[in-house]
């Protein structure tokens, strides 16, 4: 062990620098991510600004055209005016002609009448002469209206005519007209050209982002690929820090009992990973363990050392945490604790949920589970109809077991683990002793199972949870059980001892391992062998007479510790995101 602690010091330094380097390179990424989007915002926006002010410039055209439009009708309109009243006039001229021509028809016949009268001046009577005169006089009469009536109309007839003004009105009117066309004409050839540069520009524009936005994406594939490989790298490197550790890390705790009084005590802690423990022949012996817990322990600096197995879950590791020993050492408290002084359990779960929540490339579905293996059968705690039957191991398509039918909850808040864990304890099975007044008559295991989809390389991950409250080894003659407490301590012990067997078969290597000699190594088969990583607390009482069960727990714990798994494997798979 002192020999391999400098490479283990070695890699973690080595892990720590590879976590920094890939700090700095996320945040490379997303500084790249964010100017790539902030150059499509800003040439999205000058895209749009442009449109926007050929826009308005192709509106202000539109209603200059308008506008000219209403001028050049309105022209058109006093223009078709004007040409009604000449041509009223002109039909007035064409009348009085008529009446001009009469008129000198008179006027000759008049004449006549002046020559006759004079020629007959002399032979006619007075009387006839009264006549002609009377008829001349009338002629007369009807001349005078006549001309009167051509001046009148003469002098109507000069006003459209012959006024400058009104002339010089219509050639204005007609030259603003022929102007009005003109421009129209310039400015529909002005908007073609607007329209036909701004198409051009805008060409440009998309050509230019194009090329700008794959030479982002470039440099984001170049970042996302650094990143996936050092993140990989990370991993592997962690895992052999692991490796180097052990992949079955054994941690110590001894009870606080206030009945033990000082001159009974039968441990000593010389160090932070061992212990010196009292024999049964009245010697002391040392003892070492990956981590040794005293009497003043609190729960946060226990789970302290079962973090670093937390992230292989997260990663897609399987991980198994158990507590081991005999009735009455605490392994429930250990593992579950009251609300106000948590346990491995429900700091796991915690742990889970807040490692997940950081996460911002990967998406991440947390279920839990919990069962109880009572009796050599196997009941599911969160079921709605209770203790009705029991359930069955099974062997799944991947190679894993499974326990058909298990209910599954979603969590993703404190009080849904509370809500879980309450409803899953209320159920266990506890019974009195005359070691314990609430002694556990079955193996409680609570399963997490964490399944990540990762945005980036679209892998998914799929580890497992696996917290494990065994029920405590005793001794009949001890517990004094009877009855059905006879029989639970009988499948208790024998559980166990099918649990020590496969640890042995673990350790020696053996081409078979007993797993199925017992419901609960059953269950735990793959969150004991080769692909998982595993953590045990041996849970030991301070008091010297249950020294000869604390010498079996030491023991137990010494074995395991000897065992190696090798590299753990890594549940992974090219999938979809899980549905949530």
């Amino acid at each position: 062990m002192p020999a391999e602690r400098p490479a283990e010091a070695d890699l973690t330094a080595v892990s720590v620098d590879v976590s920094s380097y890939i700090h700095s390179l996320e945040t490379k990424l997303a500084a790249a991510t964010k100017d790539a989007e902030e150059l499509r915002q800003q040439l999205k926006d000058q895209t749009q600004e442009q449109v926007q002010t050929l826009t308005r410039e192709k509106t202000k055209v539109e209603t200059s055209l308008a506008r000219k439009d209403r001028d050049a009708h309105d022209a058109g309109v006093k223009i078709a005016e004007l040409s009604r009243q000449v041509a009223e006039q002109r039909e007035a001229i064409a009348a009085l002609e008529r009446e001009v021509v009469a008129y000198k028809a008179d006027r000759d016949k008049m004449v006549a009448l002046e020559k006759q009268l004079a020629a007959q001046a002399h032979g006619e009577t007075d009387q006839a002469l009264k006549l002609k005169t009377a008829e001349a006089e009338q002629l007369r009469l009807e001349n005078v209206a006549l001309k009167m009536k051509l001046q009148h109309v003469m002098q109507k007839l000069e006003f459209p005519m012959a006024n400058p003004e009104t002339a010089k009105l219509i050639k204005s009117l007609s030259e603003r007209l022929q102007l009005l066309k003109q421009e129209k004409d310039d400015l529909i050839s002005d908007t073609r050209s607007d329209l036909d540069l701004l198409s051009r520009m805008v060409a440009t524009v998309n050509k230019s982002g194009r090329g700008l936005a794959a030479a982002v994406q470039a440099q984001v594939d170049d970042i996302t690929q650094k990143y996936r490989a050092e993140m990989l790298q990370r991993k592997l490197l962690y895992n052999k820090v692991q490796e180097l550790r052990g992949n079955i890390r054994v941690f110590c705790r001894v009870r606080h009992d206030p009945r033990l009084v000082a001159s009974d005590a039968v441990f000593s802690f010389p160090s932070a990973t061992e212990v010196m423990v009292a024999t049964l022949q009245g010697d002391t012996q040392l003892v070492e363990f990956d981590r040794v817990y005293g009497s003043a322990t609190t729960q946060a600096m226990v789970f302290d050392d079962t973090k670093p197995v937390m992230l292989s879950c997260v990663d897609g590791y399987n991980v198994c945490i158990m507590a081991y020993g005999q009735t009455g050492s605490g392994k429930t408290f250990t593992m579950m604790g009251p609300p106000d002084n948590m346990g491995v359990n429900r700091r796991a779960i915690r742990e889970v949920l807040d490692l997940c929540s950081k996460s911002t490339d990967i998406k991440y579905t947390i279920k839990v589970s919990m069962m109880e293996v009572y009796n050599e059968k196997i009941f599911d705690l969160l079921s709605p109809t209770g203790r009705e039957a029991s359930l069955e191991v099974h062997l799944g398509a991947n190679g894993r077991v499974f326990v058909g039918n298990l209910v599954e909850e979603s969590v993703d808040s404190a009080g849904a683990i509370e809500s879980i864990l309450a409803r899953g304890s209320a159920n266990r099975s506890v019974a009195s002793t005359a070691m314990n007044t609430d002694s556990s008559r079955s193996h409680l295991l609570m399963q997490i199972s964490v399944t990540g989809f990762n945005t980036i390389s679209k892998v998914t991950t799929v580890g497992k949870l696996t917290l494990v409250d065994l029920a405590g080894s005793e001794r009949v003659a001890k517990s004094e059980a009877s009855g059905p407490r006879l029989v639970e301590a009988a499948a208790i012990n024998k559980s166990l001892s099918a649990l020590g067997q496969v640890f042995t078969a673990l350790q020696t290597s053996a081409p078979h391992v007993p797993y199925r000699n017992s419901k609960l190594t059953h269950v735990l088969q793959d969150s004991l062998g080769g692909d998982s990583k595993t953590a045990v607390f041996i849970n030991c009482s301070p008091l010297a007479s249950n020294l000869a069960e604390t010498q079996c727990t030491l023991t137990f714990g010494r074995n395991i510790r000897k065992i190696e798994l090798g590299p753990a494997g890594k549940n992974r798979s090219v999938l979809p995101p899980p549905k949530r």
